[in-house]
């Protein structure tokens, strides 16, 4: 092929790549002026939690901006930090409305360190540290701590880790009707439920017995007292509430039986003594006969 055929060839490429170019660049410019003009977010709508605001999850998420709802969905990063929020999904519902969904953190109860709130999960880790408290997350009464660093696990005894493990999540399986739990140094539970203390020991049928407790919480409506679980395994069937009456009769049943063991004791005595005086007197007696 010649020089002037080659440049023939190249001219006629040229004409049928620069309308090509210009209808790809004048697609593109269009498909740019959608995605700037037909993608402005007007709404949004948040899902999966109502731990926190729509405020507040705005400002978290999107920087209590309106964002163009194509590039965000598509292109934005999506692992801002939340408090008590694990992750969220974004969902393009129509061209100008974001739908957001939310995943909770699985918490089981926080602590007071210092004047913060450290939220804790289900295996024993400082989730967040969040000023604000929830009636269906109870304090963690007892487990005290002068740092608890997010992530991380309680610095505390392990028996007592096992303890706020196992009735933290029992707690929250059966959904027990409390705003705390308290744990002594080894670990030993008590629930406070209405006006009710439940005595529930060590970590040993944490389930079991929190399982009881949702059960017999039910009827402590307008009862007073202590609901002894320190020994229950999951097999004993006659449990019940000792209130304050309970106590009472029971001390007054044991004065009784103490008065009783009392008189009894005293006529012993006395009987002793009559029985002494008797043998003195008639051991006088035959004294007397035989000196006479």
């Amino acid at each position: 092929m010649t020089k002037t055929a080659k440049g023939k060839v190249k001219k006629r490429r040229g004409r049928i790549l620069l309308p090509v170019i210009s209808i790809i660049a004048a697609a593109a410019a269009v498909f740019a002026l959608i995605i700037v003009f037909g993608f402005r977010t007007k709404h949004v709508a948040f899902k999966g939690t109502e731990r926190l605001s729509e405020e507040q999850l705005n400002e978290y998420i999107l920087d209590n901006k309106m964002p163009n709802s194509f590039m965000y969905k598509f292109f934005d990063k999506k692992n801002k930090y939340v408090p008590l929020i694990s992750t969220y999904d974004v969902e393009l519902k129509s061209p100008d409305t974001l739908e957001i969904t939310v995943h909770e953190k699985d918490l089981i109860g926080y602590i007071r360190v210092g004047d913060q709130n450290v939220y804790v999960d289900s295996e024993g880790k400082a989730a967040d540290v969040w000023d604000m408290t929830y009636e269906d997350i109870p304090l963690l009464e007892g487990i005290n701590v002068s740092e608890a660093v997010p992530g991380k696990i309680l610095p505390i005894e392990e028996g007592v880790l096992e303890a706020v493990k196992k009735y933290g999540n029992a707690f929250k399986k059966y959904g027990i009707d409390s705003d705390r739990i308290s744990f002594d140094e080894e670990g030993n539970v008590t629930m406070h439920i209405k006006d009710v203390t439940v005595l529930c020991g060590s970590a040993a049928y944490a389930n079991e017995k929190t399982d009881r407790i949702s059960r017999l919480s039910t009827e402590f409506d307008g009862i007073e007292g202590i609901l002894d679980l320190k020994d229950f395994d999951g097999t004993q069937r006659n449990l019940y509430v000792k209130t304050a009456k309970d106590t009472k009769e029971t001390e007054e049943s044991e004065e009784t039986e103490y008065e009783k063991y009392t008189e009894d004791t005293e006529e012993t005595v006395e009987y002793t003594e009559d029985k002494e005086d008797t043998e003195d007197i008639e051991k006088t007696e035959t004294t007397g006969e035989t000196g006479e």
